[in-house]
């Protein structure tokens, strides 16, 4: 929370909860901006780029999890593959942001194997969730995505994708992206991203007109 009941979010959410939605989920609550430090803004192109990803597969556990969880039209049987499953549900308990997570999940689901129970992901209940999780309608406040260029979870090019998009719909887009730095090395606290968002933080409140990459 920020001076004068004021907050700048540091998340990324479908549409029906950033922007429009913002009141219904905290009506004292006036948006100042959103931060979103390496999102899996565009679920679907995630999944594109998996077979590039050497920890695709642990990306794809978490989607599939999450969704089973949150959908009544969405069974993990139906997305995962038998082998994978029981790793699957203890994962999606652990926190991304501890390395050694990494390491453990990719040796529990023997990579060699895919996640899938079938080839396509993107058909049934599975792919429509991923299209309609995608934040793709305005947003009230100034919009920050910052992005790892070795980032070797949320790719940077599907990260390129998803921003082109957005300004291709004409919505303006805060876009940084910072090389070297990978998933967790993006948001620690010796990351050049730090100083970089608090400030980016008190622009708004000051009145300074937000950043447009697009333009």
């Amino acid at each position: 929370m920020l001076p004068g009941g004021l907050a700048a979010g540091a998340m990324f959410l479908p549409d029906e909860v950033v922007g429009r939605g913002w009141a219904l989920v905290a009506p004292d609550v006036e948006l100042a901006g959103v931060a979103a430090l390496a999102p899996a803004s565009n679920p679907s192109a995630l999944l594109a780029h998996l077979p590039d990803v050497s920890v695709g597969a642990l990306f794809g556990a978490y989607l599939a999890e999450g969704y089973a969880a949150t959908y009544d039209d969405e069974r993990l049987a139906d997305a995962v593959r038998p082998g994978a499953r029981v790793v699957v549900q203890e994962m999606a308990q652990r926190c991304l942001a501890e390395r050694g997570v990494v390491v453990s999940v990719l040796t529990a689901l023997l990579l060699d194997q895919p996640v899938w129970a079938q080839a396509d992901p993107y058909t049934g209940a599975f792919g429509a969730r991923l299209d309609e999780n995608v934040p793709s309608g305005p947003i009230g406040a100034p919009l920050l995505v910052a992005q790892g260029s070795a980032d070797s979870i949320v790719v940077a090019s599907a990260q390129d994708e998803y921003v082109a998009a957005r300004c291709a719909a004409g919505y303006a887009v805060d876009h940084r992206e910072y090389p070297g730095l990978d998933h967790v090395a993006l948001v620690e606290a010796d990351s050049p991203l730090v100083p970089e968002l608090l400030a980016w933080t008190a622009e708004p409140l000051a009145g300074a007109e937000a950043r447009n990459s697009c333009a």
